[in-house]
C-alpha cells in the first residue's frame, strides 16, 4: 500500500503540475483523489504490460525516446505495442476513459 501511496503522489503531482500539467491533460481521476487509492498491485500489471507476452525476446533496452523530444508518430512499433498495452492498464487502473490516457501519459 505504501508504494502504491508514493506512486499515486507522484501522479497527482504530475497531473497537477502549473503551468502545464504533464499528465492527463491536468484532469484527475476519483481513484487518483481517494487517499491510499493505488497499491502496488497496480505497478506489477503496468510492468507486464510493459513486458508483454514474449519477455524473453525484449532487450533491456529502453526503446521510449526522451520525454522531453516525445512524439507518438515516431516512436517503433515495437515500443507503441507496449506503450498501447500500458495504456489500457493505466485507463483501467487509474479509472480515465481509454481516450483520456495518451501515448506520452503511458511513457510517463
Amino acid at each position: 500500500m505504501y508504494l502504491g501511496e508514493i506512486v499515486r503522489n507522484i501522479i497527482t503531482a504530475l497531473v497537477d503540475a502549473a503551468p502545464n500539467p504533464l499528465l492527463f491533460n491536468g484532469k484527475s481521476s476519483r481513484i487518483l483523489d481517494a487517499h491510499y487509492g493505488l497499491d502496488s498491485s497496480v505497478l506489477s500489471e503496468i510492468e507486464d504490460a510493459w513486458e508483454g507476452p514474449n519477455i524473453k525476446a525484449l532487450t533491456f533496452d529502453n526503446p521510449v525516446p526522451s520525454l522531453a523530444q516525445f512524439d507518438a508518430g515516431t516512436v517503433s512499433r515495437d515500443c507503441r505495442a507496449r506503450l498501447e498495452r500500458v495504456r489500457v492498464v493505466v485507463s483501467k487502473q487509474l479509472g480515465f476513459e481509454l481516450a483520456q490516457v495518451t501515448l506520452r501519459d503511458a511513457a510517463v
